[in-house]
């Protein structure tokens, strides 16, 4: 069959096949057509199907080669609008050079524009120029590659912004800021990382992280408030399980005690230098003893009530009067300075006290039901203490549990949908296979 025309009373129309091909709108109806109205269809002949699938193949590679054209003229298009708009760009950005910029003062320093003084210029080709000097520029950048964020109080990182039309710079305008910094050799050590991390901040945040927390330690940390240096420095302490102090007690108003509470915040931050931070906590806390904390120590009730409702106080009055605060507190310094020995000498006096000959005070009085008592009491403490901390290695190890779960629960679901995709592939494959050798029987018939 090679007339795609039927003749009828109202003149010639397409064939009804044919019809049916040019109205599909897409590859998926095309081959509905193919497969439903000419492949599985008994009353078309094996000539007609050839003829109509060969068809199909000249109209596609007519589609083809149509999309291939439309793409070449678009390129085309796309090129010449390109090549156009860099030369409008190039003019514009000669004009805007020879320009005075539009602010008259530094945004920082408020320093007068000086045309021979060392300047940092900025361009933006669709609004206008501005001028920093390179104190400013210095800041504004490093400001926003590495900062201390006021609600969380941790390190952030953002791309550096324009001020004055608060949005940040572009590659082109970082680069040519980067030169101008170069040739006065005053580029900052973190916009240097920046730039070799391509200007990019999702690379600069994860090769040198390191290098943001660092900076914002070094330089940043004496910008905060007094509230919020005293904050870093508790937790800091709780870090390290310091908890027999009273931080609040520092005066930051002195520059001494600020300047030294911030050396001992940034050396212990620093994450390059592998340094013995209860080292330093410790000289800190001797050199103001002032916020140890005073010892609240207990009373025991000592008073022992025979049968016969006499009361003896086994207590030693004078020793009660003559505790003071000041002995609490050199108790904790001498805690603190001679940790190791204490804990040897305890060792030793444990070692030589035997039950029968235990006393509990300088009256050399057996111990009594009250003190064993007591006794008892911290006992179960420890007891409790020993618990707790168990119940916390458990749920850790339950949470390290449940994390590997849901990782093999991913695995899994990811080796299911490649199995149901690789299966439907397959299921295609096979279909068209089917098809072929149903058009070789047919041609062998």
């Amino acid at each position: 069959m090679t007339n795609l025309k039927i003749s009828t009373i109202s003149g010639t129309i397409d064939n009804i096949y044919v019809n049916f091909i040019k109205r599909a709108k897409n590859d998926n109806e095309l081959e509905y057509v193919k497969k439903q109205y000419i492949l599985t269809n008994p009353f078309v002949s094996l000539n007609d199907k050839k003829f109509y699938l060969g068809y199909i193949n000249k109209l596609n590679r007519k589609k083809i080669l149509a999309s291939i054209f439309l793409k070449k003229i678009k390129k085309r298009k796309e090129k010449r609008e390109k090549t156009l708009s860099i030369f409008v760009n190039i003019i514009k950005y000669n004009i805007l050079v020879n320009k005075n910029p539009c602010n008259d003062t530094d945004l920082y320093t408020l320093d007068e524009y000086n045309k021979n003084n060392k300047n940092i210029y900025v361009i933006d080709i669709k609004n206008t120029k501005w001028w920093f000097t390179i104190e400013t520029m210095c800041k504004l950048i490093c400001s926003n590659l590495s900062y201390f964020d006021t609600e969380t109080y941790s390190v952030m990182c953002k791309e550096p912004i324009n001020p004055f039309i608060n949005k940040a710079f572009n590659k082109g305008q970082l680069i040519n800021i980067y030169e101008q910094l170069e040739k006065y050799k005053k580029i900052p050590k973190i916009f240097m990382l920046y730039r070799i991390a391509n200007f990019d901040i999702n690379y600069f945040l994860k090769i040198f992280n390191n290098e943001i927390i660092n900076y914002s330690y070094k330089f940043n940390l004496c910008k905060l408030d007094n509230e919020t240096i005293l904050l870093f420095l508790e937790n800091l302490f709780n870090d390290n399980n310091v908890y027999h102090t009273n931080i609040f007690k520092l005066n930051l108003e002195n520059s001494t005690v600020k300047t030294d509470t911030i050396t001992l915040i940034k050396h212990c931050m620093l994450t390059y230098k592998k340094i013995k931070e209860r080292i330093l906590i410790r000289r800190f806390i001797n050199k103001y003893n002032f916020i140890i904390k005073k010892a609240k120590r207990d009373r025991i009730n000592t008073v022992i009530v025979l049968d016969d409702e006499t009361e003896i106080n086994l207590s030693d009055p004078e020793t009660e009067e003559n505790d003071t605060d000041e002995d609490y507190v050199e108790e904790e310094n001498e805690i603190d300075e001679d940790y190791v020995e204490e804990e040897n000498l305890v060792e030793e006096q444990v070692v030589d006290i035997e039950l029968d000959n235990f006393i509990l005070s300088d009256l050399e009085i057996p111990q009594s039901q009250e003190s064993r008592f007591t006794d008892y009491i911290y006992e179960t403490t420890e007891g409790a203490l020993s618990y707790i901390q168990a119940y916390i290695r458990g749920y850790v190890e339950r949470k390290k549990i449940n994390e590997l779960k849901s990782d093999m629960i991913m695995k899994i679901k990811n080796g299911l949908i490649g199995y149901l995709e690789r299966k439907k592939i397959k299921k295609m494959v096979n279909e068209d296979n089917k098809m072929v050798m149903e058009l070789e029987k047919m041609e062998l018939e």
